[in-house]
């Protein structure tokens, strides 16, 4: 019904996405829904809603990249520091990619976006990375939509999946869509 989902993480959210379900004509969703004209649809009875609760972790690398992320050449992968080669540790992953994203080389430039987040007032003092509840503010300053996936192997009831020819054995699953234009 919904075109993306909401992000409700405080009163303002909550208001919006309640006011936004009130304009919604569920009957009139409902007629464009039947099978052809024959149909009438005469009273909604139930509607389920999905919620799912986005736990405040930041934003950046797993803790072991697989085999085909990191190989990938149409992935960059930003697990190491380009200059020694060695992990990095300092949780700048949201500002490097917002770098690749504007078309930059992250190399130390990702410094600048997080000089700027930290002149806006949205870092603070000891950073450990962006947290999910931060994204809509750094849109806003960034003038960007940002979409966060995580990526995990499948499981079918609570056992790993073995990778076939049409299911693969890991899987990109959506944590945040933007809301933003």
């Amino acid at each position: 019904m919904l075109e993306q989902p909401f992000l409700v993480c405080d009163q303002d959210n909550l208001e919006h996405a309640i006011e936004e379900i009130s304009n919604i004509d569920f009957l009139e969703w409902v007629r464009q829904q039947r099978p052809n004209i024959k149909w009438v649809v005469d009273l909604v009875t139930n509607v389920t809603w999905f919620v799912w609760k986005l736990r405040d972790h930041p934003i950046g690398r797993g803790s072991h990249l697989s085999g085909y992320i990191a190989e990938n050449h149409g992935i960059a992968p930003l697990d190491r520091n380009r200059q020694t080669g060695k992990l990095s540790q300092d949780n700048l992953f949201f500002f490097q990619c917002l770098a690749l994203h504007n078309g930059c080389d992250t190399k130390n430039l990702e410094r600048d976006y997080y000089q700027q987040c930290r002149e806006a007032g949205l870092a603070k003092k000891k950073f450990h990375g962006v947290n999910l509840s931060e994204l809509d503010e750094l849109e806003k300053l960034y003038e960007v939509n940002i979409q966060v996936y995580n990526l995990a192997p499948t499981q079918t009831h609570g056992e790993e999946q073995e990778e076939t020819e049409d299911k693969p054995a890991i899987a990109a699953t959506l944590v945040r869509r933007s809301h933003r234009h």
